[in-house]
């Protein structure tokens, strides 16, 4: 290879190399500019990772509380209506009593009351001349009126008693009813309650300070 040539390529060998050495400085000019950039975005995408996660932590917590206090709620009006149960079974109890009592009153009263209409009856047969408004008749009348007051009070007394209890019964039921509601809400609130402390990286355990925070997984 001849001079002019190899002349010509030295030269050509020059300018690729100055040409090379150009497009690196660019090139490493570039990566220089765009470093601060990539970093500020891997440093924005872990904040908002960051931010993101300590919402769904926070929304989670405060679902839990909200959970954890219907739970309560649920729980406290689950109590308050086995007492009322209690309550109206003591009532239903006396009452039943009652209305034993005023049945006995009443069959204690009616084998006298039938003496009395018997006698009075029985003396209104004398002859007609001896039929006068004597003061025995008159005691009789009262007897007999008397003794039927005093039946006609217990029976009505024995309805009203009759009527309480079908209503006390009728109350009992429905507190049964709104209990056994309430017994079934709470087994679906805790199991869902014990999901959420079972399932998933979002563990929370109550603090001393009355507020939820994550558990490690």
């Amino acid at each position: 290879m001849g001079g002019p040539k190899m002349a010509e390529l030295m030269k050509n060998a020059k300018h690729m190399e100055r040409d090379w050495e150009t497009k690196s400085v660019i090139l490493i000019k570039e990566a220089k500019d765009h470093c601060p950039f990539s970093t500020t975005l891997r440093a924005s995408i872990s904040a908002l990772s960051c931010h993101l996660e300590a919402c769904e932590s926070s929304r989670t917590n405060e679902l839990r509380l909200a959970l954890c206090a219907k739970i309560k709620e649920t729980t406290d009006l689950k109590a308050n209506l086995t007492k009322q149960i209690s309550v109206q079974e003591a009532e239903v109890a006396k009452t039943q009593k009652t209305i034993v009592d005023l049945t006995k009153a009443i069959d204690d009263k009616q084998k006298p009351l039938a003496l009395a209409e018997e006698r009075y009856e029985t003396r209104k047969q004398r002859p007609e001349r001896e039929l006068v408004d004597d003061k025995p008749e008159r005691q009789l009348a009262t007897e007999v009126k008397t003794l039927k007051d005093i039946l006609d009070k217990l029976t009505k007394q024995k309805a009203g008693m009759e009527a309480k209890l079908k209503q006390l019964q009728d109350d009992i039921a429905q507190l049964q009813a709104d209990k056994a509601d309430k017994t079934k809400s709470l087994q679906i609130d805790k199991k869902v309650d014990t999901a959420m402390v079972t399932e998933g990286e979002y563990d929370v355990i109550k603090t001393g300070k009355g507020d939820w925070k994550r558990l490690p997984t």
